[in-house]
């Protein structure tokens, strides 16, 4: 039928949709039902940033499947899901309790600072991918016609036959 998602690929798209679903319900909350201007500018915030981390963590979970399941890439690109993911939410949430009186806005700076650390960690994959170029699964042209012990590669086809 299909292949198994990876735990990091699914964990991103799980956390991807929770995040986008909270996001869209509390900015139609604010649009339509938020009382003075603090709570619209809580639940602006914190639905804009929410939205925008739902879409990289999309993002994030198909560059983890292309990813070798093996290595410091992943480990980086897991890191940033587990981060960015929990992050975005407790960022948002604390706003968002904020705007409706409750006394959870401290834990705002923290939701922020791991959005901050998987960023980081989104940024030393990138780093680490332009230093260390991935070896490519297929073999070239050239390694599987010395392998068969040809004297030249095999015709591409583009050359007059028979």
């Amino acid at each position: 039928m299909g292949t198994k998602m990876g735990t990091t690929v699914a964990a991103g798209t799980v956390m991807a949709a929770i995040n986008g679903l909270l996001a869209v319900a509390m900015g139609a909350i604010g649009a339509h039902g938020g009382s003075g201007e603090h709570s619209a500018t809580s639940i602006t915030t914190g639905s804009t940033f929410q939205l925008a981390h739902a879409g990289a963590l999309v993002g994030l979970a198909a560059l983890a499947d292309r990813t070798p399941s093996i290595g410091r890439g992943r480990v980086l690109l897991s890191g940033a899901v587990w981060l960015i993911g929990p992050g975005a939410a407790v960022f948002a949430v604390a706003l968002y309790a904020s705007a409706f009186g409750t006394a959870v806005a401290g834990a705002a700076p923290f939701g922020g600072l791991a959005m901050i650390a998987g960023w980081c960690l989104l940024l030393a994959y990138g780093v680490r991918s332009i230093a260390v170029p991935a070896k490519s699964s297929r073999p070239s042209v050239r390694s599987t016609w010395r392998s068969t012990g040809e004297r030249r590669p095999p015709d591409s086809g583009t050359g007059s036959g028979p």
